[in-house]
């Protein structure tokens, strides 16, 4: 009985086909991907390096890699600026990740004990004060005395952590870094004292304030350096939850989007640069036009049919998200077709890629 009416209604259909030509509308439905257009992440490998990757999704290239990579023990901090686990929105420039560096640390305090010996010395040449001078470098000393075997109680307890395996080579870097420092700063504090006890190397004050210059210069630079060690936002976006442990932060350009649309491959014909795309997010129901960039030139089989796919974009207007990932409803208007091409995408209706 089905049959027959189908067959009936097949022969109404072709003589109607045949007497009274005309076009019939013919859209297709697919489940798209959403992605942001550009993607910047920041990950710390084992070692401590910092590494950041900037990928392009409408060519699927990652256009730059930086990385910043310190010495063992040399990164002594870093401090990321924003919350990676919330949702920001950051402007192109803002700061995001600031580091400090042991070597810049370790040269501002060893140009600083130089300025001040070097104004000891000038105000001993002015006044002749040198007792008081020599309490001062002596309390130095002393004072570097206690700090060594601070740190050296420290690094003992952090190498037999790391000899454990209960504490990453990083940390253990920077107990050694800081024992080896204390052991340093034993034995500037040792010449300084030497040098004002035995009235070394005097200048004359003209000297020493050339000296002090030119030092507290290189101080000021060192300083504007060690604050200058940030990694900043390459583009305006929001911040998005980090995926993977070794991510730090990760930003997405969300003002444009791109969605890829899986086709059957013989439906590929019916679009080309006059179709239009509708996207609907399920999560807001909002329904954003899309403009076709390009048809896939490879296909693969997905739910055992033979697909390509084809890429749009999506203008995401201001204040408003987009619902990333698996999931968009999407409507390709495609042209107009005859009663017969019509009649033929009907029959293989149920092949059609959802």
């Amino acid at each position: 009985m089905y049959r027959i009416l189908t067959l009936v209604i097949l022969v109404v259909f072709l003589l109607l086909a045949l007497f009274f030509p005309m076009k019939i509308s013919y859209n297709l439905e697919s489940i798209g991907t959403i992605y942001p257009i550009e993607e910047w992440k920041i990950t710390q490998d084992g070692t401590g390096n910092l590494i950041g990757t900037h990928r392009f999704n409408v060519t699927g290239i990652t256009g730059k890699i930086n990385s910043w990579q310190f010495k063992a023990g040399d990164l002594s901090g870093m401090e990321v600026v924003i919350k990676p686990d919330s949702l920001v929105h950051v402007h192109q420039g803002d700061t995001l990740i600031r580091m400090y560096s042991t070597m810049v640390l370790e040269q501002i305090l060893d140009y600083t004990t130089q300025l001040n010996i070097l104004k000891s010395q000038t105000n001993e040449l002015v006044t002749g004060e040198k007792s008081q001078i020599i309490r001062e470098a002596q309390a130095k000393l002393d004072f570097a005395k206690e700090q060594l075997v601070i740190k050296e109680k420290e690094y003992k307890i952090a190498k037999e952590l790391f000899d454990g395996g209960a504490i990453a080579g990083l940390e253990f870097s920077q107990k050694d870094n800081a024992y080896q420092l204390a052991k340093i700063e034993i034995d500037r504090a040792t010449k300084d004292l030497q040098i004002v006890e035995t009235g070394q190397k005097h200048e004359t004050v003209k000297v020493n304030q050339t000296q002090i210059d030119a030092i507290q210069k290189k101080l000021d630079y060192l300083r504007k350096v060690n604050t200058g060690y940030v990694i900043t936002a390459p583009f305006e976006g929001e911040i998005k939850p980090c995926e993977l442990p070794e991510e730090v932060i990760q930003l997405k350009k969300m003002n444009v989007c791109l969605v890829e649309i899986p086709i059957k491959v013989e439906d590929m014909k019916y679009i080309n640069e006059h179709s239009t795309i509708e996207v609907l997010d399920a999560r807001d129901n909002i329904t954003y036009h899309g403009k076709l960039l390009r048809k896939g030139t490879n296909s693969r089989i997905l739910d055992y049919k033979s697909v390509s796919f084809l890429l749009a974009e999506l203008a995401i207007p201001e204040n408003q998200s987009i619902t990333l990932g698996i999931g968009a409803k999407c409507k390709i208007k495609c042209d107009e077709l005859s009663q017969f091409d019509y009649l033929k995408r009907i029959l293989n209706y149920n092949l059609h890629v959802k």
